[in-house]
């Protein structure tokens, strides 16, 4: 990683895979590893993220692309996408609650579960898999009230 940076994760699986941390660092890159990691193989897209990376903001940025490239047929995609990136867009620019924290995982999931399609069914991805390996991300950004939302993530 340039400049002496520490690995942070790894974004697998293109826009709607999910983001590994470091500690699976060894894993081997397989369906069923991947799988186990919360994450998808997807489009086999690899995205390293160093230190410096906000995951939540991470979330923000892949959640931005797939409510963009949702068909909006079905409601749990287009409507559940539009709601997840407005509570994402809303941690971070400093106006988060920690209540949005179950509530954003929850909507993840019934997206996940309801949608028709595949988009709809792996869009939740970034935001599940963020939650699940950096939780502690969201708490503090939703805590400390920090502005910091980029047009988009340095990656």
């Amino acid at each position: 990683i340039p400049k002496g940076k520490r690995f942070k994760a790894a974004q697998i699986g293109g826009p709607s895979g999910g983001c590994v941390p470091a500690q699976f660092l060894d894993k081997p890159i397989d369906y069923e590893s991947v799988k186990e990691m919360g994450a998808i193989m997807g489009s086999g897209g690899l995205i390293i993220l160093d230190e410096t990376v906000c995951m939540v903001e991470i979330a923000r940025y892949f959640m931005e692309f797939c409510v963009k490239e949702s068909c909006g047929k079905c409601p749990p995609c287009r409507i559940g996408t539009t709601r997840m990136l407005d509570i994402l867009e809303r941690i971070c620019a400093g106006r988060g609650e920690i209540k949005d924290i179950p509530r954003l995982e929850e909507l993840a999931l019934q997206v996940k579960k309801n949608s028709l399609c595949g988009l709809g069914q792996t869009a939740p991805n970034p935001v599940l898999s963020t939650l699940r390996h950096f939780k502690d991300e969201y708490t503090e950004r939703i805590k400390s009230k920090k502005k910091t939302r980029q047009s988009r993530p340095i990656i």
